[in-house]
């Protein structure tokens, strides 16, 4: 049958609520152990729990542990000498203290800043993907059971119809062929059902997953019963505005390119020296205890002679510079285009739910029921009052399929803007 092919493919990511309002999964066979599983919680535990989150997390925290690393001195360092085969052993103690260029080490700080900057928007990149993912697989569910009900629904109407064949026959008014042409026909509808029903547990090992779960643990279903009935207002300008401004990768982009304006201040002022400030104190053995010893002061400088080094680091510092400026303007136009074409994906989507919502299924189900009638009082084709039962089927999967694209793409488009566009809208 058609209709089945346009509700199987399960696994393509679905953020969807209907609009049905009868209790979307049926009851687990016996003995099975399940747990239902709201969209708001599931989401609370992705952020709480999920082991990919907490990995950037770590990483998140690392990096900025890094930055007062950058910032500080250098480890001073204490010396000591002996001279032993001397008619008078001496005994010098030093502390010596390396002070850099100011700018360098303010430089290798703001660096450090940016490298931690970028961690913090890879996290954010990968707490958004976790919550579409789990929008996704818990959403998943959801649009199955509302494919078992369409399905189960007209599987009832075709058993009804039975009855009607079954006598039509015994008056003579019908031919055996249209008894066994039902019953092949609910025979395929029970079995795509048995089908669709086999993918529960499959659906529910992938929301565990999401959830950052054992997918072997108990299996998860999906509490929710129904389609959001509107789409929100999204003014196209507010959108990509909010993309530009929000989107993780483009400010991942951005602190990577603040890190390299750091690090090409740094290259230049290699040409400065460095400097190393000390001091030592002189003992001698046998020596007179009242004796003034002296007290040696030391000044240091690096002396920054090669100048093949400096200029290539200068050059390599301003090449990565510009590749930083060059991605930033790569990602911002590639997500810009992205945005418009989800954006505009959510909008088809939406026309096509309310196409065959409220005008293509009605009336496809008043031709159903005024053949099915014809057919009872013998003035239709019972292949014809079946083809436009299998119709009905087909405009709901239709339905249902628009109505799961439109929230899959406005959940795409919420993580390209890093917001719940279904709670916040387009707001500015």
């Amino acid at each position: 049958m058609r209709w089945i092919w346009a509700i199987l493919p399960l696994f393509v990511p679905f953020v969807a609520i209907g609009e049905e309002t009868v209790p979307v999964l049926a009851a687990p066979p016996a003995g099975e152990e399940t747990e239902a599983v709201s969209l708001s919680a599931a989401l609370d535990e992705t952020l709480r729990t999920h082991p990919s989150l907490r990995a950037l997390g770590h990483r998140w925290r690392a990096a900025l542990e890094k930055v007062p690393q950058a910032r500080a001195l250098p480890d001073p360092w204490l010396t000591y000498e002996a001279l032993t085969r001397v008619e008078t052993p001496e005994h010098r103690i030093g502390f010596r203290q390396e002070i850099p260029v100011w700018t360098a080490l303010r430089a290798a700080g703001e660096e450090a800043a940016g490298e931690a900057r970028a961690a913090g928007c890879r996290f954010e990149a990968g707490r958004q993907s976790a919550l579409y993912a789990t929008r996704a697989a818990h959403a998943a569910c959801v649009r199955l059971g509302l494919s078992l009900r369409a399905g189960k629904a007209s599987l009832e109407l075709l058993r009804g119809l039975e009855p009607v064949v079954r006598a039509r026959y015994a008056a003579a008014d019908a031919s055996h062929p249209d008894l066994l042409r039902l019953q092949n026909e609910i025979a395929r509808l029970e079995s795509d059902l048995d089908a669709l029903e086999a993918m529960r547990p499959v659906l529910g090992a992938r929301l565990a997953a999401a959830l950052g779960r054992d997918p072997s643990g108990p299996a998860l279903r999906a509490q929710e019963e129904t389609f959001p009935a509107e789409l929100p207002a999204l003014a196209p300008d507010v959108v990509l505005a909010r993309v530009a401004r929000a989107n993780p990768e483009i400010g991942e982009a951005e602190a990577m390119t603040e890190a390299a304006i750091a690090a090409r201040r740094a290259a230049r002022v290699a040409w400065l020296p460095g400097l190393s400030l000390g001091a030592c104190s002189m003992r001698m053995e046998g020596g007179p205890m009242e004796r003034n010893y002296p007290v040696e002061a030391m000044v240091e400088l690096s002396l920054p002679l090669q100048a093949q080094r400096i200029r290539a680091g200068e050059r390599g510092a301003e090449e990565a510079l510009r590749a930083a400026r060059s991605e930033r303007k790569a990602a911002l136009h590639r997500l810009l285009a992205e945005a418009r074409a989800v954006l505009y994906a959510v909008q088809d989507a939406d026309r096509r739910a309310r196409l065959v919502a409220g005008e293509l299924a009605p009336r496809q189900e008043r031709a159903a029921e005024a053949l099915t009638t014809a057919y009872a009082a013998g003035a239709a084709d019972l292949a014809e009052a079946l083809g436009a039962r299998r119709e009905v089927l087909q405009l709901k999967a239709e339905e249902i399929d628009a109505l799961a694209e439109r929230e899959t793409r406005l959940a795409e488009l919420g993580m390209l803007g890093a917001a719940d566009f279904r709670s916040v809208g387009a707001a500015p």
